[in-house]
């Protein structure tokens, strides 16, 4: 059964790449109503670039495939094409789209890092107040602490204990400073008491490749880019990163078995936001557009599901108002883990 799953995630994820000329062409529920409605100046008459700021085989790369596979019959028949302009953790790829011309045809696929967390801690010449939300596409699913098979940690408590009287010995990866993974790592060690040695990568993917050669002794992995490898027994879960054990893994203990409180947990998003200042009528052109692909597109919902990273779509006022309290509440974060 696992390795049968496994080819059909293989199988799903080439199909995506091998298939996105076509279906940027036909679409992929050509059947399902896409929006005619099109603003002032027949907007979009030409291709839209979504840009994705992360590196390749991460998850942020991995969702936007089927989006800009699947969105085009809600565009009006308009493709949308997918960009990497990767580095500075997302800063480079946010702060191209914060200066680009607010027309909609530049989108960032973004994420808490780039529009949260790095406005906050680093000196960028973007803010977080230089985008608006078009619509949240979904989020991490599923993160477990996980160390290679020959590692000699079988239990989350030997890591601790490990970690406490071995100080700045224990390596972990991320995708960068202030990302998903690093501020999951760094709420665990900081209550944990552990002092451990940052080790950034450019995507999940990448984090992943670095647990297996044993670059790293621990990792923050996602369910979507380590099940196969999990399954297969080349990694071990020793907690998953939740409030409560997972159907996915039941045997695995959820981290707050371990004595850790919910505030430890720390939840990643993926979200498209367009350049402050583009016209309200191309901003409401677009979150429709998604708005429909996340909920009535059987095929992009069924692909998201097959790469275990499922739509949970909020959309974009709402995701706004969720946007701005977590601003406000990223502040206590960055003072607990030191910025």
């Amino acid at each position: 059964m696992f390795r049968k799953e496994r080819i059909i995630r293989k199988i799903a994820i080439i199909l995506v790449a091998a298939l996105s000329i076509s279906l940027i062409l036909t679409g992929c529920d050509s059947n399902s109503g896409g929006s005619s409605d099109r603003p002032a100046a027949s907007f979009p008459n030409r291709p839209i670039t979504l840009i994705v700021p992360l590196a390749a085989g991460g998850g942020h790369d991995l969702t936007a495939r089927p989006i800009v596979s699947c969105i085009t019959p809600y565009l009006g028949g308009t493709p949308m094409v997918a960009e990497i302009k990767s580095g500075a953790g997302g800063a480079i790829g946010s702060d191209y789209v914060a200066k680009s011309n607010p027309d909609g045809y530049t989108l960032l696929f973004g994420g808490n890092a780039m529009n949260v967390v790095l406005p906050m801690v680093e000196d960028l010449a973007y803010n977080s107040d230089d985008f608006v939300c078009i619509a949240k596409i979904n989020q991490n699913y599923l993160s477990s602490i996980t160390v290679h098979r020959d590692s000699p940690f079988q239990t989350l408590e030997e890591l601790i204990e490990y970690g406490r009287q071995n100080p700045n010995t224990l390596r972990y990866p991320s995708t960068g400073l202030w990302g998903g993974l690093f501020m999951q790592a760094s709420l665990f060690t900081s209550a944990a008491g552990i002092e451990a040695v940052h080790v950034p990568y450019e995507s999940g993917g990448q984090a992943v490749q670095a647990l297996l050669s044993r670059e790293v002794d621990f990792s923050f992995s996602l369910w979507s880019n380590s099940k196969d490898h999990y399954e297969a027994g080349t990694i071990r879960y020793l907690a998953t990163y939740e409030k409560q054990r997972s159907a996915e893994t039941p045997d695995i203990p959820a981290i707050t078995e371990f004595g850790f409180g919910e505030d430890v947990i720390y939840n990643s998003w993926r979200a498209v936001f367009a350049p402050k200042d583009t016209p309200q009528e191309v901003v409401d052109y677009l979150r429709e557009a998604f708005r429909q692909l996340c909920t009535v597109d059987t095929t992009f919902i069924n692909l998201l599901r097959v790469l275990r990273d499922p739509v949970n779509y909020v959309d974009g006022p709402d995701f706004q108002i969720m946007l701005d309290n977590e601003i406000s509440n990223t502040q206590a974060i960055i003072d607990r883990v030191g910025k």
